[in-house]
């Protein structure tokens, strides 16, 4: 029934709420509603993978034990949490309410079709079953065959299913174990912590009018709606990486530890959801480029583990507890795809021309907008560079973070190509995997077009009066 699954998803919530707060006391209401869903839905599936590999099965029991067990942990190390009590409850929405009567007519319009749109991707969710091929014999079909076995030893028989990690299979599990038949919710509700999670972030650094039409944009325009309906594991990757990076933005601009922890959770859970990309490295890089800077060695250790246990951890599983699988299909691979390197392949001038063509069919060609919107972010900045002699710095880091990217992906796409003899055939795994540039581009667009706009107010009110 759809009431417990919203019960059980409340209820992941408060623990994602009650973790949050001990990471960050201080996290404005936006972002704590935002992250009590994508900590509590990740943490949560991480923790019964471990406790799986111990032993325990994956059983509506155990898993309510484990639930309790970690509220108490997570009141233990701090008693000092103060909840939202029923009466203060009233009184935020209330401030919210009245808040919006405040707001312009245009600003409220905006947000009323904001709400339309989220309130419109979660009831579809809870309405329409699993219906995409690599979920159906996939990811669901996991979720599926857990309730059954209750490990995964038992419930993985084909070496396809190790693929992934577990984390959207054992979300799909939890649903199920609700009584609830339509796992779709737990996808809806990433975009929808996702839209809020920017809006929270943005209205820091803007006006609340900007903001929430930045916000109005990032939820039309990021090419993740469409994803929202699905029940792949592109969204909830995308949210996570993009989300944590949102946050080692924000502990590069302000130095905020709790923004670096909450930056290393996230981009580690991007590994629990895909870990094959390597986009986890380039937030370490910075980290340590940082921290060498300011010669505190420590923070470089503790962020690389975070970000690297999570999918360690299941890499170390499947190679330990599945190795006659794993060799059966290494042997596969390389007999029917795989090719020994050559080195004659890497200088050729016509290998890079097939490249630079397949890049930009499923990648530059389905996302133009971003990339043009990209083009303008730097005209920008580079003509405020020449009006005003300077350059807000994170600015500056976002853009060569996103150009940094583009070249880790082209540069994978040509190794690709020199390894896979089939490398051609799945160019639509390349446009989904670049569906994170989307939300980087209006991200840094929201900033560096607000930050302008204020800054020339008196001139865009002369010509828009």
């Amino acid at each position: 029934m759809i009431i417990f699954a919203i019960f059980g998803l409340l209820l992941i919530c408060f623990l994602g709420w009650l973790y949050t707060s001990l990471i960050k006391p201080k996290a404005s209401l936006f972002e704590k509603v935002s992250l009590s869903y994508l900590l509590g839905i990740g943490m949560f599936t991480f923790i019964l993978f471990i406790l799986n590999i111990l032993g325990l099965k994956y059983t509506t029991f155990n898993t309510v034990i484990i639930y309790i067990c970690l509220i108490v942990f997570a009141l233990f190390v701090n008693k000092k949490l103060h909840f939202i009590k029923f009466k203060n409850l009233k009184l935020i929405v209330r401030s919210l309410i009245k808040k919006y009567k405040s707001l312009s007519k245009i600003d409220r319009i905006s947000i009323t079709l904001l709400g339309v749109i989220l309130m419109w991707v979660v009831i579809y969710s809870c309405y329409w079953p699993v219906k995409d091929w690599d979920s159906i014999v996939l990811y669901d079909f996991r979720a599926r065959m857990f309730l059954i076995n209750g490990f995964m030893d038992t419930s993985i028989p084909e070496s396809y299913l190790y693929g992934y990690p577990l984390l959207t299979s054992l979300a799909h599990m939890l649903i199920y174990m609700t009584g609830f038949q339509y796992p779709g919710i737990v996808h809806s509700l990433f975009f929808v912590s996702f839209v809020i999670i920017f809006f929270a972030l943005v209205k820091s650094k803007m006006s609340l009018s900007l903001a929430i039409f930045w916000t109005l944009i990032f939820s039309l325009s990021s090419n993740l709606i469409d994803h929202a309906y699905m029940t792949y594991t592109n969204l909830a990757y995308v949210v996570y990486l993009v989300s944590g990076l949102f946050y080692m933005f924000e502990w590069v601009n302000g130095r905020n530890k709790s923004d670096l922890i909450l930056a290393s959770l996230l981009v580690g859970l991007s590994t629990w959801t895909r870990s094959a990309e390597p986009f986890w490295m380039i937030p370490i890089a910075m980290v340590v480029l940082v921290s060498i800077k300011e010669k505190k060695w420590l923070q470089i250790i503790w962020f690389s583990i975070i970000v690297k246990s999570f999918s360690k951890i299941w890499e170390l599983y499947v190679k330990r507890e599945m190795s006659i699988v794993a060799k059966s299909v290494t042997t596969v691979t390389k007999s029917s795809s795989a090719v020994p390197f050559n080195i004659s392949e890497a200088l050729n001038i016509q290998r890079l021309f097939e490249v630079g063509n397949y890049y930009f069919v499923n990648s530059i060609l389905p996302s133009w907008p971003q990339y043009l919107n990209l083009f303008f972010v730097s005209v920008i900045l580079f003509i405020n560079y020449k009006h005003h002699k300077k350059i807000n710095s994170i600015h500056l880091i976002i853009l060569m973070f996103i150009i940094i990217c583009l070249g880790v992906s082209i540069g994978g796409v040509f190794i690709f190509s020199l390894t896979f003899s089939e490398w051609k055939s799945i160019g639509g795994s390349l446009t989904r995997m670049m569906l994170f540039l989307g939300p980087l581009t209006l991200y840094i667009s929201a900033l560096v077009v607000s930050e302008t706009f204020e800054s020339n107010e008196k001139i865009w009110k002369k010509y828009f009066k």
